[in-house]
């Protein structure tokens, strides 16, 4: 029986973010995209801790571009 599902999570390395993500596409989601009839959806997680806090006017900017770019779910606490 073939199998009708896959997942996968990968840490990537922010000074190589662009690099290692189209890998990951090149490499493995493209071959998925491929296969017939598959519903294939790619999310990015992306979580900070900033132990001194994070500045108003980088909470602003970041709010802001979210909402430009229609992020799902963002959050600050």
């Amino acid at each position: 029986e073939l199998p009708t599902h896959f997942y996968m999570s990968k840490k990537v390395d922010n000074v190589r973010i662009f690099n290692d993500i189209k890998k990951l596409v090149d490499e493995i989601v493209q071959h998925l995209t491929q296969v017939k009839g598959a519903s294939v959806e790619v999310s990015l997680d992306v979580n900070v801790n900033a132990p001194n806090g994070i500045p108003q006017d980088v909470v602003r900017t970041v709010n802001e571009n979210c909402m430009t770019l229609k992020v799902d779910d963002k959050g600050f606490d």
